[in-house]
């Protein structure tokens, strides 16, 4: 092309580039690219189909990929540094020895950006956190028995949880239809002047409030009366599969299954990955997966071998407490009911 005098728009020899774009323009087999899309055009084509094919090929076949950077993301964004906060990232890092070896290691170390504080907070091969990656995953996950006797206890609950919410509509419904009668007796005895308008108004205000007030109650506790099952379920299942996760030594499913984690935050300290619970989410004392790992740890320590702890639950069950102003005079003292939802399934706090 040089010495035919083809030159660019500037005059100047074209480059390597230049003469690749050329080769890789469809528009002289007879199509066009627009907006990135491929058109079949009307102009005659210079070349054939498979002229282009070959061109293509041999470009393939003799071109050099440019070697990027290699660094590993797999763990990146999972972590943050003990000392200073920042984002734990990841570094390639090529050992050539004097009898030729060459080794390559992966290092995960603080981004150290920040200005106000020199990090001094060692790196730590990838190999290592995986290992300790993967054994604070299993410290997570539940045991078999113990979901089996939870998944017991949770039908017994959703049994128990439908004929009570059954009895306190119902009791609910009369105490509305007993005021709704009030009301009505109400306004028939300010019509026949029997009761003074400030009197009316202000019983009239009392008992709407509490109509409006037990209604309320009512729709919530037909809606989500047994809203909270179906997560519990889902929760124990999933603590349960943590064990296949570790089993199974995938990267990319450990770092899914600690993002997956509701208020549980990792970070870097001394070459080793810690747990932390996010303080905005839950403390320590009242984190599911906190509770779960420590009733884990306290069991082993005592040498319990039985098939389920007694320590898990209370005497009640699994239910969080119902709204007081639908509960049975009769009924079990709030004192023994467990604490709502999830978060206070684990009541080892108190076990030392």
């Amino acid at each position: 092309m040089k010495n035919k005098g083809i030159a660019n728009k500037n005059g100047k020899q074209l480059s390597k580039d230049q003469i690749k774009r050329v080769l890789i323009n469809p528009f002289y087999y007879g199509h066009f690219k627009y907006l990135c899309e491929l058109h079949e055009g009307k102009h005659e084509p210079i070349i054939s189909k498979k002229l282009f094919d070959d061109v293509q090929a041999t470009l393939t076949k003799r071109g050099r990929p440019q070697k990027g950077k290699t660094t590993p993301q797999v763990f990146c964004g999972l972590l943050s540094c003990g000392n200073c906060g920042l984002s734990v990232t990841a570094e390639h890092k090529v050992k050539h020895q004097k009898n030729g070896n060459v080794h390559e290691y992966v290092y995960y170390r603080c981004t150290k950006k920040r200005k106000d504080i020199k990090c001094l907070e060692p790196a730590v091969t990838e190999t290592d956190l995986m290992k300790q990656l993967s054994s604070l995953l299993d410290s997570y996950a539940m045991p078999k028995n113990w979901a089996i006797e939870l998944d017991k206890m949770l039908a017994n609950d959703e049994k128990k949880a439908e004929q009570i919410s059954g009895v306190f509509i119902a009791n609910a419904q009369t105490r509305i239809n007993n005021l709704q009668s009030k009301l009505q007796r109400l306004l028939d005895g300010y019509l026949d002047q029997d009761i003074e308008q400030s009197v009316y108004r202000s019983m009239q205000t009392e008992l709407m409030s509490e109509k409006r007030s037990l209604e309320e109650q009512t729709a919530k506790l037909t809606l989500a009366g047994n809203a909270w099952i179906e997560p519990m379920r889902s929760w124990i299942k999933y603590a349960v599969s943590l064990s296949e996760t570790v089993k199974n030594a995938k990267p990319s499913a450990i770092k899914d299954a600690f993002l997956e984690m509701d208020g549980l935050n990792l970070f870097l300290k001394s070459k080793k990955a810690q747990p932390l619970a996010a303080q905005k989410v839950s403390p320590p004392s009242e984190n599911i997966w906190f509770l779960l790992r420590k009733t884990k740890e306290k069991i082993a320590r005592m040498g319990d071998n039985s098939d389920f702890s007694p320590f898990l639950v209370r005497e009640r069950g699994l239910e969080p407490p119902r709204p007081k102003a639908l509960a049975p005079k009769a009924s079990v003292s709030t004192n023994s009911t467990t604490r709502a939802y999830l978060g206070n399934l684990l009541i080892i706090s108190n076990i030392d």
